[in-house]
């Protein structure tokens, strides 16, 4: 929930400088002695969020399929220890003998 707030306060500050920023143009010189580029800010702007998202999915995803991967495992892991204590369960009750009925005390000892 607060991931998701933060993550809300994030974009509309970064789509309220791109509002504001729409008119701003920057020259960039890629490389020494050569010609320069104008580019609205807004697009560096942006272009700086969606580098940092890539990156950080690109981080984020290999830990996300190893956690899902072992998750798999231990299910399948669980399911194979909950069909075992199905079968011990089964073959401990056919094993069982019901105990011998024998009298009780006071049905040796008689009315008082």
């Amino acid at each position: 929930m607060i991931r998701s707030i933060i993550f809300m306060i994030t974009l509309f500050f970064l789509f309220f400088l791109l509002f504001q920023n729409k008119d701003l143009v920057i020259s960039i010189q890629y490389f020494p002695g050569g010609s320069t580029n104008p580019i609205p800010l807004y697009l560096i702007i942006l272009g700086i969020f969606l580098f940092g998202f890539i990156f950080s999915l690109v981080m984020v995803i290999p830990g996300w399929i190893r956690l899902k991967l072992e998750t798999r495992k231990l299910k399948k892991e669980v399911q194979s220890l909950v069909e075992e204590v199905g079968h011990l369960r089964t073959a401990a009750s056919s094993t069982l003998t019901p105990p011998s009925s024998s009298p009780t005390r006071a049905e040796t000892q008689g009315p008082l």
